[in-house]
């Protein structure tokens, strides 16, 4: 009997604990990945990434090519991530990131195609996955 209270206890204990850290993989922060929005270095453009269930709504999917900011905020309601994919910027992703937090990414984006998704498994291939155009 106690074995079994024991049991019912520490499941969802152990669920939650995974499920704050991505799923048992916690994420890597390549590049400069910032917990809070400030201002963008000088010359930077600003986007956002708003991410949800499964999806991610970028504020342009065509830029000119400079330095950028990319808020990354999570308006879902489980933990997500986001990496940067293209010329220059392999491996530049965000740490996880919880419901209704966000954290930034400083990335120089060079002319070419981008793919922005979440590296949490299995996000990506549910749609959060999303082409960004630099001209």
């Amino acid at each position: 009997m106690k074995r079994a209270l024991l049991v019912t206890a520490l499941v969802p204990l152990a669920l939650a604990l995974l499920a704050g850290c991505g799923g048992g993989k916690s994420g890597t922060t390549t590049g400069a990945a910032t917990k809070n929005s400030a201002p963008p270095p000088s010359g930077s453009h600003r986007l956002t990434a708003t991410e949800s269930e499964y999806k991610i709504v970028l504020s342009s999917s065509s830029v000119p090519a400079g330095k950028y900011v990319i808020d990354a905020v999570n308006k879902g309601s489980i933990d997500h991530a986001l990496a940067v994919n293209g010329p220059g910027t392999a491996g530049t992703q965000t740490s996880s990131i919880s419901p209704g937090a966000s954290q930034t990414l400083a990335v120089t984006l060079a002319k070419g195609s981008y793919d922005l998704y979440c590296p949490v498994p299995g996000h990506k291939a549910l749609g959060m996955d999303v082409k960004l155009t630099v001209s």
